[in-house]
């Protein structure tokens, strides 16, 4: 389960190159398209290395491959490698802002995913001319940007909207309705 989760992480090192047209001069560039897989592969190669020796296999707070088969105590337990690893030590109040930490990377990765697919649709899209006929027409809007802002709303509303439904695929039989079903529910009150 490590490989998939560390091969994510390497994913946005294109990222210098598709944001590339956006420059200003290629000297900007220069460092980041040299640097950058380098500089993710020794942090997430650190990370996983002392997540490893942290945190033994046999945790039973780990994920495992069949969610359905994981010991689902009354007491809610974080399932990342990180947050375990810190409970161990005993440290208090750092497990809530590692997770915070967390959360805010999600949300920047999931911000930075919505500008690459948008700058991916209006770079395939640019060229194509307003007075095509009825698909490439309409596919050519995705090729503007708006004059005030140079921003390609069209290209960004059509990727938010092309996307938005995906991590409501996990929601149906997967780890999130295990959850939710296996925690003690509360007496009604009257």
């Amino acid at each position: 389960m490590t490989l998939p989760i560390l091969a994510y992480g390497f994913i946005g090192i294109e990222i210098v190159s598709i944001c590339g047209f956006e420059a200003r001069d290629r000297q900007s560039l220069r460092f980041p398209s040299k640097w950058i897989a380098y500089l993710v592969f020794v942090l997430y190669f650190s990370c996983a290395i002392g997540e490893a020796v942290n945190v033994s296999w046999r945790n039973s707070s780990l994920p495992v491959p069949d969610e359905r088969k994981r010991d689902i105590s009354s007491k809610p337990q974080s399932t990342s490698v990180l947050i375990i690893a810190v409970q161990q030590q005993g440290i208090s109040g750092l497990p809530g802002l590692l997770n915070a930490c967390i959360i805010f990377a999600v949300l920047s990765a999931a911000n930075t995913a919505l500008y690459v697919s948008s700058r991916t649709l209006f770079g395939l899209t640019r060229g194509i001319s307003p007075y095509s006929k009825w698909p490439l027409s309409w596919l050519s809007k995705l090729g503007t940007t708006t004059p005030n802002t140079l921003v390609p709303a069209w290209a960004l509303v059509v990727s938010a909207i092309a996307f938005f439904w995906l991590p409501f695929l996990h929601l149906k039989g997967g780890l999130s309705i295990t959850d939710v079903s296996s925690y003690p529910t509360r007496a009604p009150l009257l």
